[in-house]
Parts: C-alpha cells; sequence; structure tokens
C-alpha cells in the first residue's frame, strides 16, 4: 500500500516507467515475461487507485452544487440546474466530439500529401492538433455524459431532501 502512495505521489506514469526499467535491468531474461505478467496487474492496481483517487474532487462538485442549490434555492431551482448543465454540457460534448474528429482527419489528410505531407510544417502542425484531438474526442466529449447522468441522478436522489425545505415554507 505504501507503494501505492509513492506512486501518487509522484504520478502513476512516472512511477510505473521507473517501476518497469527497475525490472528490465535486475530480471534475467528468461523470467522477463513472468515478471511482466506481474507487473501488469502492478500496474493495473497503481492506475486504478490513481484515477479513483482524482475522480473525488469532480464527483463532489457535483454533488455538493445539486446539494447546495437545492437547499438554498429550492426543487425547482434544482430543476433549472439540470436542465441548464444537461443543454449546455451536450452541446459541448458534441463540440468535443466533432472537433477532435476534425483535428484527427486533419492529420491524416495532410499525411495523405496533401498541403506539403509529411515534414512540412503544416505537418507539424497536425500533429499538435492530432494530439490535443485525440483525448478530447476519445475521453473528454464522452465523459460529460457520465457527468450529466450524475448530476440527474444525484438530483433525483434528494428530492426528499428538497420537498423537506418547500415543505417547511409552506408549514412554518
Amino acid at each position: 500500500m505504501v507503494r501505492v502512495w509513492s506512486a501518487i505521489r509522484e504520478g502513476a506514469t512516472a512511477y510505473m516507467r521507473r517501476q518497469m526499467r527497475t525490472i528490465i535491468l535486475f530480471s534475467p531474461t528468461i523470467f522477463i515475461i513472468v515478471t511482466l505478467s506481474v507487473y501488469a496487474g502492478y500496474s493495473g492496481h497503481i492506475s486504478t487507485q490513481f484515477t479513483l483517487r482524482n475522480m473525488i474532487t469532480p464527483t463532489l462538485s457535483i454533488i455538493l452544487t445539486s446539494l447546495i442549490v437545492g437547499l438554498l434555492f429550492g426543487g425547482p431551482a434544482v430543476g433549472a440546474l439540470v436542465i441548464g448543465a444537461t443543454a449546455s454540457g451536450i452541446v459541448l460534448a458534441i463540440t468535443m466530439m466533432w472537433g477532435g474528429a476534425a483535428w484527427d482527419n486533419a492529420k491524416k489528410y495532410i499525411e495523405a500529401g496533401h498541403l506539403g505531407g509529411k515534414g512540412s510544417p503544416a505537418h507539424a502542425a497536425a500533429v499538435i492538433g492530432d494530439t490535443v484531438g485525440d483525448p478530447l474526442k476519445d475521453t473528454a466529449g464522452p465523459s460529460l455524459h457520465i457527468v450529466i447522468k450524475l448530476l440527474n441522478t444525484i438530483s433525483l436522489v434528494f428530492i426528499p431532501i428538497y420537498m423537506l425545505w418547500l415543505l417547511q415554507g409552506v408549514f412554518p
């Protein structure tokens, strides 16, 4: 467990690279396959712990936003929050998905020989665009779907609390 926390401090990727170098340098070649299979399970553990730890802040921000808005302004305000977040989140997710795909396809177009082909300044710019576009297309856009679902679910779960707030205003 101590190794996992040191990996989180150091950064999971850097820690896994260092572990891999250690395994390759100090393991006899006959046992590399066995060692790598053990390492694969260990690296999965490091990645999972690092990812789960970094998901706490976004999740708490969604939960607390819904709770605070509901307790301060009541159920109708939560409904407005959910509608606004859903409408803007869908537009943002679609924009990220299409923008990332456009950058990816621009690099493929240039590599096909257009606009100077490989080695040109346009290709260098397209590689940078592809580097930015891939995470947008593959992770950032689709993850907004999870954020929208979480906000809607949390808002529905806390409806009894908002109803108590509403009833206290009606029956003091």
